[in-house]
């Protein structure tokens, strides 16, 4: 595993780009949209002459290898990123959650091991930068997002020193006048500061509880599947099935869905539409069976 350096960039624009059309998938799920993404050429982050967009609010992802981190940046300004985003409920919280965690491997694939992932939008972005201290050699990839007749730029950044304060920074520039007029000297400012890292969350999305070496257990892909309903036929009447038939099921229309993964039966939820696509917006959890074996004396 590579540490995250200015020195992967080249990996980190090929890891970016095989993933592009994966990372799409995770930001149009996540936002309710169809996009297409491609990946631009990699240059040296600008404090002094920063983006476009970087002067207002912002949904960042967070991911964290260690104790340090990058973020991908798309402004508001892009019109791209809903307004729930700025105050999510339960349910778009979870989407957030989603989102970042459906990024990791498109933007990374497995160059780094991460422990920690987050989405959440800022207030400021280039407050925020500062507040996660972003190096001064930063490396920023460029990722053009395209839907709905429109484009934008996302920017891809790291490292930050200190990662944990990057969403803090966010309640400070809501509540504080002289963040609202934050500049990008300041970004530079605090960009070209030292201080000792923090340390990496003791907990979070990503498993950042579990000891290192198990963490490879969580890239394990494992099959989901939504069940509308199930029935059992005999033998002959399934070979009569054919187009027309109709198969009636002792189940009502109201009811929930059911999700299952590796076969096992984990949650229940509704069918939505993401764009032009089926999902499911699960509901409920289902605990996992219990397991009694009886304890007999010697």
């Amino acid at each position: 595993m590579a540490e995250l350096t200015p020195e992967i960039v080249d990996q980190v624009v090929a890891a970016v780009t095989t993933g592009a059309g994966e990372a799409a998938t995770a930001l149009g799920t996540a936002l309710d949209a169809e996009f297409a993404l491609s990946v631009g050429e990699a240059a040296t982050f600008d404090a002094a002459s920063p983006p476009a967009g970087f002067d207002g609010a912002a949904l960042c992802v967070l991911i964290q290898a260690g104790e340090v981190g990058a973020v991908l940046a798309l402004p508001t300004a892009s019109g791209f990123v809903p307004d729930w985003c700025a105050a999510p409920d339960e349910s778009q919280q979870a989407k957030l959650a989603a989102l970042a965690e459906g990024l990791c491997e498109p933007l990374f694939g497995e160059l780094i091991e991460i422990d920690f992932f987050q989405a959440q939008q800022v207030a400021h972005l280039a407050t925020a930068l500062a507040a996660g201290e972003l190096a001064a050699d930063a490396p920023l990839v460029s990722l053009q997002v395209s839907g709905d007749d429109k484009s934008a730029t996302a920017s891809l950044l790291w490292p930050l020193a200190k990662p944990g304060e990057l969403f803090n920074a966010a309640a400070a520039a809501e509540d504080s006048p002289a963040a609202e007029g934050a500049t990008a000297e300041a970004t530079a400012a605090a960009a070209t500061q030292t201080s000792a890292p923090t340390a990496a969350p003791a907990s979070g999305a990503g498993g950042g509880t579990l000891p290192p070496y198990m963490k490879s257990l969580l890239r394990i892909e494992i099959p989901l599947a939504a069940s509308l309903a199930t029935t059992k036929k005999k033998a002959a009447e399934v070979l009569k099935l054919g187009p027309g038939s109709l198969i009636q099921f002792d189940k009502g229309c109201d009811e929930l869905l059911e999700l299952y993964a590796g076969g096992e039966l984990i949650a229940r939820g509704e069918a939505v539409k993401v764009g032009e696509k089926f999902g499911l917006q699960i509901k409920s959890m289902e605990l996992p069976k219990e397991r009694f074996i009886e304890m007999r004396r010697s």
